[in-house]
């Protein structure tokens, strides 16, 4: 068993009933006896950030729902923790999922998270409702619940690659920092990205 530690995804039990993190993937950014921090990341924001900040025009960027805790903050996470104070780092285990291969054992328990939490799906009425009208929205079909295990059971370890490969995409990223402008705006120039926008807290570009 792999013991908790920054930098790691966790992924959520099958039958894990707790609605904040059924069927999550959690990147862990600190793991301490005073407690664990990290951020859910595949439950995608209905809204974008140039709607969250105002005049953010520019910036149509997908925005994600990090957990239950301080939902009026936003967080970023970026590849740059050596030249940013305080970030945290997540580029290095993006590019390890499109370098390498997943074990066996990684494969199997990917396989059996989806496949066992199909039940957790139907568990209450309106979870039901969820699922089903899942079915209609996005063309799924029918017998889409039906043939979803078995379909699961004959992915590979290629294909899981090949996934990785067409949509992870490090090097592609937007950068976004948030943060004191003293302290960090001098680094981030350094980093010769390109052009360095400076926002206020509504969104509005500061000179």
């Amino acid at each position: 068993m792999i013991e908790p530690a920054p930098g790691i995804l966790l992924i959520a039990d099958p039958f894990l009933k707790d609605p904040n993190f059924k069927r999550t993937v959690v990147f862990l950014c600190e793991h301490k006896e005073e407690g664990t921090f990290g951020f859910v990341l595949n439950r995608q924001y209905e809204h974008t950030l140039d709607e969250l900040l105002n005049s953010a025009d520019d910036l149509k960027l997908p925005v994600y729902y990090g957990g239950p805790v301080q939902m009026d903050t936003i967080h970023f996470l970026h590849q740059y923790p050596d030249r940013i104070p305080g970030g945290a780092e997540i580029m290095k285990e993006l590019k390890r999922m499109t370098d390498t291969t997943v074990s066996a054992d990684e494969l199997n328990m990917g396989r059996d998270a989806l496949a066992r939490s199909l039940p957790a799906d139907f568990e209450t009425s309106s979870s039901a409702v969820d699922s089903l009208s899942g079915l209609f929205i996005y063309n799924l079909g029918l017998d889409y619940y039906t043939t979803f295990p078995a379909a699961v059971s004959t992915v590979t370890v290629d294909a899981v690659q090949a996934a990785a490969r067409k949509y992870l995409h490090p090097d592609k990223i937007i950068v976004i920092a948030v943060g004191d402008r003293k302290k960090i705006e001098a680094d981030l120039r350094k980093l010769n990205l390109g052009a360095v926008e400076i926002r206020s807290v509504d969104g509005s570009i500061r000179k």
